[in-house]
């Protein structure tokens, strides 16, 4: 059957999703948040599921009006109904923003290491992906940034792996650049301490994502938006989405969260205060560097000799964890073969963690 697939499946390999274990493990690989959603929004859930039998809301206006309450471009001003399209998770809204702009052959710039599913859809969608290499600290080199033509260009704000958050003024001077479309993934902007959404009301060319996964603890749930200024863009995208992409239970528990935000906050300022506590325990440890990070995880190095000695005691590493039951990401690619990323967990978790991770660097120290 192989001679009707599409020839680029021939080679394609597909995003790769962090490892999901058994119960039993400490789970530190794939940046969920630790903490279930707040009890009020649980219950919503339970008393909003009465209407299963009919089909859910083909806009999802409901929750498209409350994040009009919930998120403001600047102090002026709200977002408005007709700035936002509701996706089932930021990968729908990236697959659709790629079949509204991307025609065979269309270059599309992205930054790497970055987040996989920019390259899986460029080969999905026959487009050229035109990867630049972040700076080693993993800042942006402006002048490729600006400089590289391109259909569409993908930014990561916080960018993953590193958690770090690219300058507004430097997204700004991209916009005024780039002669297409540019999109900010701020899937993890409400662990930032800014974001770039405030742009949009200057440039037409700016589009920006977000989800419910991270911050609202709704990984299961695929729930995310996007937001634009410009019209045409939002209408584009509408009318090639299908009719009901997001389902009753993810608009539900959606609309409730934004009612519920002083709670969801909480949440999220109980994984900020951990983070910057497990990077604290992380500095500790003299044979790694610390990355910098505005997110729910924390980007690490192995840092004592060369890089084949520092890729070999970073793979002993992690699977000494794995022995003891605990999970984190690592990356099979030039460059990166060294780091690991490890996601904010609970404050037992990462005290348990962080003691396992110090006996795993001494056996991988000894060879």
């Amino acid at each position: 059957m192989s001679q009707y697939f599409r020839k680029y499946l021939a080679k394609f390999k597909g995003y790769v999703p962090g490892e999901q274990p058994d119960p039993s493990f400490i789970k530190l690989n794939t940046n969920e948040n630790p903490y279930e959603p707040p009890a009020s929004v649980i219950n919503d859930l339970k008393n909003g599921l009465k209407d299963l039998r009919k089909y859910p809301d083909i806009d999802a206006n409901e929750v498209k009006k409350q994040l009009t309450f919930n998120v403001r471009v600047n102090k002026e001003s709200a977002l408005k109904m007709d700035n936002i399209v509701v996706g089932s998770g930021e990968d729908e809204i990236l697959e659709l923003i790629f079949k509204t702009f991307v025609d065979k052959n269309d270059r599309v710039v992205f930054f790497a290491p970055s987040y996989g599913m920019y390259k899986t859809c460029c080969e999905i969608f026959d487009a050229v992906p035109v990867e630049i290499r972040l700076n080693p600290d993993f800042s942006i080199p402006e002048e490729k940034a600006l400089s590289t033509p391109g259909k569409l260009m993908l930014i990561c704000s916080p960018n993953n792996p590193d958690g770090g958050r690219v300058p507004n003024d430097l997204i700004a001077r991209i916009c005024e650049a780039f002669k297409g479309i540019v999109v900010v993934d701020e899937a993890y902007v409400d662990f930032a301490e800014d974001s770039a959404i405030g742009l949009i009301a200057k440039y037409n060319n700016l589009i920006i994502l977000r989800t419910f996964s991270k911050s609202y603890s709704m990984a299961a749930l695929r729930i995310g938006y996007l937001v634009s200024q410009n019209r045409d863009v939002v209408l584009a995208i509408r009318k090639i989405k299908q009719p009901y992409n997001v389902n009753l239970a993810a608009q539900v528990a959606a609309l409730a969260a934004l009612k519920h935000q002083p709670e969801v906050d909480e949440i999220v300022k109980k994984v900020k205060d951990e983070r910057n506590r497990l990077v604290g325990m992380l500095k500790q440890i003299p044979q790694i560097k610390v990355f910098p990070t505005e997110s729910n995880f924390v980007l690490i190095k192995v840092a004592v000799g060369n890089d084949e000695t520092n890729m070999k005691i970073n793979q002993k590493i992690f699977w000494e964890l794995k022995k003891r039951k605990f999970l984190v990401r690592t990356y099979p690619e030039k460059g990166l073969y060294e780091y690991q990323r490890i996601t904010v967990g609970k404050p037992e978790d990462d005290d348990k963690f962080i003691q396992a991770f110090k006996e795993c660097l001494e056996i991988g120290l000894s060879g």
